[in-house]
């Protein structure tokens, strides 16, 4: 009888050692995990909310003048005075695609526009102007030095765009290849996009910000499960709604 009443008292206390190990051990996962989870739900909110970007897209590259190669020595293409073989139209769109204006200081220098090909043919550019601007009160400007464009900097805000329209003689237009690039503060390089920005690409960042959202909600759910139903989480809410109460309205 007396083993027995023993067995049940060693029992008892194993049993309260085992709950108290794990309330403690909820404590001490709990807690880290809510912290980190929170900061990093905050890190990858703040990652997305902050875009800064500048694009550029190859709108159009066509060949004006299609003539049979039998035919072709028979005619001369006369440009301004200028004999030439061939005449080709190129339209670049250059595109503010993040969520932050870039402001005019933010250029170290111009934005350089240069029309390469593989085989280092030299690209004769005819004519070249800036069109479309939107809004249309974008303060820049287009020059050529040494068979290169240079786009003055100017404050592009956000979903600000304007586009460039080139003339040149070169024959192989397929086989041009155009690249842009600056030194801007923030931004690593200026991308090449597949589209322009619009309804697909207002549509892919809602869609992306919502995901965003509801990943930070998942994290924040997670974490507090581990410590939901102890008696630390219950102060914490406590703790919470008093703050939320005392402070200023």
């Amino acid at each position: 009888m007396i083993e027995t009443i023993f067995l049940q008292l060693d029992s008892t206390h194993t049993n309260a050692d085992f709950v108290f190990f794990k309330e403690w051990a909820d404590y001490i996962i709990g807690i880290p995990t809510f912290i980190i989870s929170t900061l990093l739900a905050f890190w990858i909110y703040k990652k997305q909310s902050f875009k800064k970007e500048l694009s550029y897209f190859v709108k159009d590259k066509i060949s004006l003048i299609n003539i049979n190669s039998e035919y072709r020595n028979r005619f001369k293409i006369q440009f301004d005075s200028k004999i030439i073989n061939d005449l080709s139209l190129i339209t670049i769109e250059i595109i503010n695609t993040g969520n932050q204006p870039i402001l005019k200081s933010d250029f170290e220098n111009d934005i350089e526009l240069d029309l390469t090909q593989p085989l280092n043919k030299k690209i004769d550019i005819l004519s070249y102007e800036i069109i479309d601007r939107s809004p249309i009160n974008i303060s820049n400007s287009l020059i050529k030095k040494h068979e290169k464009l240079y786009i003055s900097a100017a404050l592009l805000n956000p979903k600000d765009n304007f586009k460039i329209q080139l003339l040149t003689d070169f024959e192989e237009i397929a086989s041009i290849s155009i690249k842009i690039n600056s030194r801007i503060s923030g931004i690593n390089q200026i991308n090449q996009i597949n589209q322009t920005i619009g309804n697909d690409k207002s549509l892919m960042d809602k869609i992306l910000r919502e995901v965003t959202q509801a990943s930070i909600k998942l994290i924040l759910v997670l974490s507090i499960s581990i410590i939901s139903g102890t008696k630390l989480f219950q102060e914490l809410l406590e703790w919470i709604v008093i703050l939320f109460k005392s402070s200023p309205q």
